[in-house]
């Protein structure tokens, strides 16, 4: 792996795994376009510690809290939240698959530029953005049920569950909170699953791609830590149109691209 190769994927992976803009769509498309994966099962693992170290140093207040509290109501909604996740999730990659053509994670994009388009109009509307509506068990069912769906090439994790959650009656931030506390085990899930892949498989990779890993990791770390910052930030401001225009005309430069390569579908 070159120093070039690992570098960008991090910094893709630490920019795109918060932000509402799907972090697998893009890398995905990098793959197939460009010609280059994630450079190995190891480097997968890696870039998923990257952001969930990046997640528990931003959120340890809540982190500690939640520990102080095994048995709070918060934490019994967060765990109801991920048995739906994790059932629904490993359903919907069993008949569907979580890969996908350029195509459908295109149509995933336009379809999370949907939802964040909807959720700034409706936040406009109710002027609720900056409200104390606490999350309940509805809210935490339905984000579960949401980020399970999220499972689909191109949909938006982190975009998904802000929508569910704020328009299912929850406030904006407490909505961003319990989202982004919520993507805790599913990263960690996703570590867990890519090192029993790299045990299966073998982790795929040399010597010689320890220093390019260790530079990609630092640039996921810091990359996500400034995202996770900017999006705490955005959920008061309520900004999310600009990432629907984003979503667009990616999805109309994935298909352009795509067709000219010939990898569309």
């Amino acid at each position: 792996m070159s120093f070039w190769v690992a570098i960008l994927l991090g910094l893709v992976q630490g920019l795109t795994e918060f932000l509402p803009v799907s972090s697998s769509g893009h890398l995905t498309f990098f793959e197939l376009v460009f010609g280059f994966s994630e450079g190995s099962v190891f480097y997968n693992l890696i870039l998923h510690v990257a952001t969930l170290l990046a997640l528990i140093i931003v959120m340890w207040r809540d982190i500690v809290e939640l520990i102080k509290h095994p048995l709070s109501k918060y934490m019994r909604m967060l765990l109801v939240s991920t048995l739906i996740t994790g059932v629904l999730g490993l359903c919907m990659d069993l008949l569907i698959g979580a890969e996908g053509s350029l195509l459908i994670i295109a149509i995933g994009f336009i379809i999370t530029a949907g939802l964040l388009v909807a959720l700034d109009l409706f936040m406009k509307k109710s002027k609720k953005y900056n409200s104390a509506g606490e999350i309940g068990y509805k809210q935490s069912i339905i984000v579960g049920v949401v980020q399970g769906i999220a499972v689909l090439p191109g949909l938006s994790r982190s975009g998904s569950t802000l929508v569910a959650g704020t328009l299912s009656g929850a406030g904006q931030v407490q909505a961003a909170n319990f989202s982004f506390l919520l993507s805790i085990p599913v990263i960690l899930f996703g570590t867990i699953y890519e090192t029993y892949k790299g045990v299966k498989y073998g982790f795929g990779f040399t010597t010689a791609d320890i220093w390019p890993m260790v530079v990609g990791f630092i640039v996921a770390f810091v990359s996500a830590i400034l995202t996770l910052k900017l999006m705490f930030k955005l959920v008061r401001k309520n900004k999310w149109v600009w990432f629907s225009v984003y979503l667009v005309i990616f999805a109309i430069a994935i298909i352009v691209v795509g067709s000219i390569k010939g990898v569309l579908i």
